[in-house]
């Protein structure tokens, strides 16, 4: 990424940080809630399950909020709510408020993604674009490379620092942003997209609802995207709760720790080259699909 602008190489050690505060506690959950809050498989399972499905369904508004809002404000504002909810969700005891807490961490990652996604696409010339998905890419597999064993190491002492470090580490990266983003200046003007942007007004989400009902393709796509998610998505947290069920849970606390950092480092190292097709799945804004 070198000769990109400021911003872009922030936001994009932004993601390794925040992808690190991720790794450090999802892969976990499972385990702090069966040990800390005496749930069982089953309780645990519904209350991770019912987070995740709450967090994708306000992720649809997403879209919207970086189409009509300031997208340096979405991101410090997200970057905050992950931030805060990390300090206060090992506190917190009542089920209503842990999945609460766990909806939001969720919705504000993935506001924060499709926000950076939309800034890389703003921010640069086609040509860069792949080339900043696939860095983007590559750093959250070393994020959860790092964030996992990290976790094990310092929960061997003390069961909460892992939730307080991805607090910290995430808070402090809030700030440092906030206090930078001013000196990056407006994007570069694009004149071909900003007279497009001046011919059309932006839709209301309703509007934004109905477009991409009409849209065919996407509906095909986010249902096959849909069910492989049913396969594969969240597999840090499932493969801690089967754990649990088979093994104690310091066997789970070694597994998880070796599993995810193997598999990001695969995924670095040797299929790097896969994230050049991840990379071009970027954002695509309800206004542009208007077009």
């Amino acid at each position: 990424m070198k000769g990109s602008p400021p911003l872009i190489k922030a936001l994009l050690l932004t993601s390794l940080i925040l992808t690190v505060g991720r790794g450090l506690t999802l892969p976990f959950l499972a385990i702090f809630l069966s040990q800390q809050r005496g749930m069982l498989p089953g309780q645990t399972g519904l209350v991770l399950g019912a987070s995740l499905t709450l967090a994708i369904l306000l992720s649809l508004y997403g879209g919207y909020l970086v189409d009509n809002f300031n997208k340096q404000r979405l991101i410090l504002c997200a970057m905050t709510c992950f931030a805060l909810s990390f300090f206060i969700l090992p506190f917190t005891t009542p089920i209503i408020l842990l999945i609460v807490l766990m909806v939001v961490i969720n919705f504000a990652y993935s506001l924060f993604s499709l926000t950076l996604k939309a800034t890389l696409a703003e921010w640069l010339p086609v040509s860069e674009r792949i080339k900043a998905f696939s860095a983007n890419y590559t750093l959250v597999n070393v994020g959860w490379a790092i964030g996992p064993p990290l976790s094990v190491a310092m929960a061997a002492t003390h069961p909460l620092s892992p939730f307080l470090l991805a607090g910290i580490v995430s808070l402090l990266a809030t700030v440092l942003l906030g206090k930078a983003m001013p000196g990056f200046g407006p994007p570069p003007v694009n004149l071909e997209d900003h007279r497009q942007a001046a011919e059309r007004q932006a839709p209301d989400f309703r509007q934004t609802l109905t477009i991409l009902r009409q849209d065919r393709r996407l509906i095909w796509f986010t249902i096959g995207g849909t069910l492989g998610s049913l396969v594969a998505s969240q597999f840090a947290s499932c493969i801690s709760q089967y754990l649990m069920v088979a093994f104690d849970p310091d066997f789970v606390y070694k597994v998880v720790g070796i599993i995810l950092p193997v598999n990001a480092t695969i995924v670095v190292t040797w299929l790097n080259q896969g994230s050049l097709c991840c990379g071009t799945l970027c954002y695509v804004s309800p206004s542009a699909t208007a077009k």
